[in-house]
């Protein structure tokens, strides 16, 4: 039978790096353009480097998922915010993929482009949750999202990941130093 290990909770430092990371995306989703309901900005991308720094348990991450959507809605421009429920299912769902202890390990080039792939694969989750829970509010036809279609990429391919790698590696030189 396998031993089940058990991770440590966080510590002070690591929930100010959360929240550093969660001002930090509020700040460039204040002063970031909309497209659409949705704004192109970093925000997810660098609640993703928050979490990947300090790897919280899951029901941490619930936590922090919470303060994010709540962040989000705060900042929104949108007429009818989903952020706080999308951003909740986004982050809970993937816990797993972001949490993963394979992160620390990782040499340059490869440790670029996971934390790429992942920015991506978190944003794209993002984005399914909340044209979901919009078209339910609103009864918006599946056909609108192609409307979307060039924010989708040009938030989830160049935007998201560019914060996350940018806030990622700045904050991992600092807080891997002890």
């Amino acid at each position: 039978m396998s031993k089940k290990v058990e991770r440590p909770p966080l510590t002070t430092r690591g929930w100010i790096i959360n929240a550093l990371c969660i001002a930090v995306g509020m700040l460039a989703r204040i002063y970031s353009p909309s497209f659409g309901p949705y704004v192109i900005s970093p925000y997810t991308g660098t609640v993703l480097a928050g979490l990947l720094l300090t790897r919280p348990k899951f029901r941490e991450t619930v936590g922090i998922a919470v303060v994010t959507g709540i962040a989000a809605t705060i900042t929104s421009k949108a007429a009818f915010p989903t952020n706080w429920v999308s951003d909740v299912f986004t982050f809970v769902m993937l816990w797993p993929l972001i949490t993963v202890k394979a992160v620390e390990t990782m040499k340059g080039i490869v440790k670029v482009v996971y934390v790429y792939a992942q920015a991506v694969i978190v944003t794209l989750v993002d984005w399914f949750w909340f044209f979901v829970f919009i078209a339910l509010a609103l009864g918006m036809p599946a056909s609108s999202v192609v409307a979307f279609i060039p924010g989708i990429v040009i938030g989830s391919f160049i935007v998201a990941p560019i914060g996350a790698w940018v806030l990622y590696f700045a904050a991992e030189r600092v807080y891997h130093r002890s």
